[in-house]
């Protein structure tokens, strides 16, 4: 899974390439998004990483 934070939607990973059209995108609660930027484990890219 591919997740935007500041769009705060998802894109599902299909052999090793994300799904980045805006009709297979999904969004995420806050909840959710807190889950994803608290995970230790989790890969960060961009400016914020």
């Amino acid at each position: 899974m591919l997740f935007n934070p500041r769009r705060k939607v998802a894109y599902e990973v299909r052999d090793s390439i994300p799904v980045m059209l805006p009709e297979e995108a999904r969004n995420v609660s806050d909840d959710e998004a807190k889950s994803f930027t608290d995970d230790p484990d989790a890969r960060l890219t961009g400016t914020g990483a």
